[in-house]
């Protein structure tokens, strides 16, 4: 069974659309393989499993979502979706903020310390030269 709700997230009209279907293609390939091995195993030995996945429409699009599975004695399963598109947009609006000086868009302090710590860090694995430029403008919170 596949209620009218999800298949209408999934992008189909009604759930009969979906009846027959393997789980698997509502999912981005990588994903279904990630849940594959991780969420269907952990539902196999504890019964349920709850975590982030991303969902694909019938036209390929996908979203994020929130997955919750549990093992019905039966054999069966009870799979319950939430697309989280609009927390996972507020989530990225707060982190750019937390990175970002809202007038010029470039790095604050916070921003430009994890970026060259990740730099600096792909930099040493590769060994690649770099250069590291660091411009610190005088009196620059005035004009902001």
């Amino acid at each position: 069974y596949v209620n009218e709700a999800y298949a209408r997230m999934a992008g189909h009209d009604d759930g009969a659309a979906l009846l027959g279907a393997h789980w698997s293609v509502l999912y981005a390939p990588d994903d279904a393989r990630r849940l594959l091995a991780t969420a269907m195993q952990a539902l196999a030995r504890d019964g349920h499993w709850q975590g982030e996945s991303v969902g694909r429409r019938s036209d390929g699009s996908t979203f994020p979502q929130e997955l919750t599975l549990s093992q019905l004695p039966t054999g069966g399963m009870v799979c319950v979706v939430r697309d989280v598109t609009e927390r996972k947009a507020q989530e990225e609006l707060l982190r750019s903020w937390s990175l970002r000086d809202e007038l010029t868009g470039l790095y604050n302090r916070r921003g430009f310390l994890a970026t060259a710590r990740e730099r600096l860090a792909a930099t040493r694995e590769s060994g690649a030269p770099s250069v590291l430029l660091y411009l610190d403008l005088d009196d620059f919170k005035e004009i902001n």
